[in-house]
């Protein structure tokens, strides 16, 4: 196992980041600054291939990444629908393809749901994954 931290948050911005590479560093850790749209599988697999490369392995992936287009089901466009299913599904299973090769024994993979899996916010609203 590698002693490293892989994380990644799309809404830091570019100070962010690279502050936030910073105090990791500082604690002795590694780390990299990597921004990629979950919904395109050439970004998911090149931030992996990137992980790998700047931080000499992969031990955990964890797909948090999620959106959600609010609405009646009825009103949704197919480029809402379209937009949660290329994040909240395709990325996460882009995404998982991309780290098998680079998970080693010991290695592990963490799916985050959304909050809303149980339980909707309203009455006659509906959650996607």
């Amino acid at each position: 196992m590698h002693p490293v931290i892989h994380y990644f948050y799309y809404l830091l911005s570019q100070w962010e980041q690279n502050h936030f590479v910073k105090m990791l560093r500082r604690l002795g850790r590694k780390a990299v600054a990597i921004q990629a749209d979950s919904a395109s599988p050439e970004a998911v697999r090149g931030a992996i291939s990137q992980t790998v490369a700047a931080l000499g392995g992969l031990d955990i992936l964890v797909n948090n990444a999620g959106i959600a287009r609010g609405g009646l089901l009825e009103d949704m466009a197919l480029e809402d629908i379209d937009a949660m299913i290329n994040v909240n599904i395709r990325g996460l299973v882009v995404a998982t393809q991309a780290a098998l090769p680079h998970l080693g024994k010991g290695g592990r993979i963490i799916n985050i749901g959304s909050c809303l899996a149980e339980r909707v916010p309203m009455a006659a609203s509906a959650s996607m994954p």
